[in-house]
């Protein structure tokens, strides 16, 4: 299993019960649904960054497969 958005009105409107039982964060939207964010292995992260360009684990990954970078990296 892995972790996942749910757009619900309620917490118990997850039909899953494992994703109920391991919320980590709950946004209230202006349509007063609830966008649930559940990651049973913890894997997934949360974070409130300036820039995504400039975040750090995102400068780390390989360039795309199909870019002239990637090609001339071979």
């Amino acid at each position: 299993m892995a972790g996942g958005f749910f757009i619900v009105d309620e917490l118990e409107d997850i039909m899953i019960p494992n994703y109920r039982k391991h919320w980590h964060v709950i946004f209230e939207l202006s349509n007063d649904k609830k966008l649930i964010y559940s990651d049973i292995r913890r894997f997934g992260e949360i974070r409130n960054v300036a820039s995504v360009a400039s975040y750090p684990s995102f400068l780390e990954i390989a360039p795309e497969p199909f870019t002239n970078e990637a090609l001339t990296i071979i």
